[in-house]
């Protein structure tokens, strides 16, 4: 079963539910971040003291993670979960406060298909913020309300948490290895006791998808492991100045790809211009 679905179902369980209002903040908390990558001519580096969840925060993964409102993704979506190939849109809503996490996020809505080729398209909105020095996506949460304000929590589920891109690339390449790196353990209680294991490419990889071809493309992979050992594998390329370009979701226990995402079409938003005082 997908685990889309499995957030929906969750949401007419009143007693997992909980609905609160975002509004737009500075988070507080600072720290020191090194980031530095070069591949296919691209060189991003930078070294600031950053309060985490602010504008220089996002400046740090803006290359691979574009993030302004209104920037736009389409993906081909295909893989044992789909009987026919489908599509998934992915649209930045915007930075957002969210108060019972304590940060803040930046909101995709991602539009996915319905139960039927004719039914409407689910809209659901995927949180992405900084935790422990990584962008992690956190898709726990669904609108409570059609007008899409109000985001409603469905509790803490494993799979929905899993780092995206780490925050010092420098540090990480200065050491090159393939091996895993084991990020967050039992973060869900024994129940639902989880791993969350992480590694990312050496070298800059081809990908190539309906929206062009990118040669300069950084792999980065999650194992999110519970104790059965049931659990996905996900691989995600990213390419500078576009965003995700191809994802592959890989079941564990069955080693099937279940779920693979190819860019088909993105349009990048435009930032808003600065005001300057007269």
């Amino acid at each position: 079963m997908k685990p889309i679905p499995v957030i929906v179902a969750l949401l007419v369980l009143a007693g997992l539910i909980s609905t609160r209002t975002d509004s737009l903040r500075t988070g507080e908390k600072s720290k020191r971040v090194q980031h530095h990558m070069s591949s296919g001519g691209h060189v991003y580096s930078s070294e600031t003291a950053i309060p985490a969840g602010s504008a220089s925060a996002w400046q740090q993964v803006a290359t691979l993670f574009p993030h302004t409102p209104g920037s736009r993704w389409v993906y081909r979506l295909s893989g044992a979960w789909y009987e026919t190939e489908a599509e998934l849109s992915v649209e930045v809503k915007g930075q957002h406060h969210v108060p019972h996490l304590q940060r803040d996020a930046v909101i995709l809505d991602e539009a996915h298909p319905g139960v039927t080729p004719t039914a409407p398209k689910d809209i659901l909105p995927v949180l992405y913020y900084f935790h422990e020095d990584y962008l992690v996506r956190n898709s726990n949460h669904a609108y409570g309300d059609n007008e899409r304000t109000n985001l409603v929590s469905t509790g803490t589920i494993g799979e929905s948490f899993a780092p995206v891109l780490p925050l010092d690339l420098a540090s990480q390449s200065a050491n090159p290895s393939e091996e895993w790196q084991e990020v967050w353990v039992g973060e869900w209680g024994e129940e639902a006791q989880l791993s969350t294991l992480y590694r990312f490419g050496l070298e800059p990889e081809l990908v190539v998808v309906t929206a062009g071809t990118y040669t300069d493309c950084l792999r980065v992979e999650t194992k999110l492991v519970r104790a059965s050992g049931r659990g996905f594998h996900y691989t995600e390329w990213y390419a500078p100045g576009v965003g995700m370009v191809k994802s592959t979701t890989t079941d564990l226990m069955s080693e099937r790809i279940v779920e693979q995402k190819a860019l088909v079409t993105f349009q990048l938003g435009q930032a808003e211009p600065e005001h300057k005082g007269r």
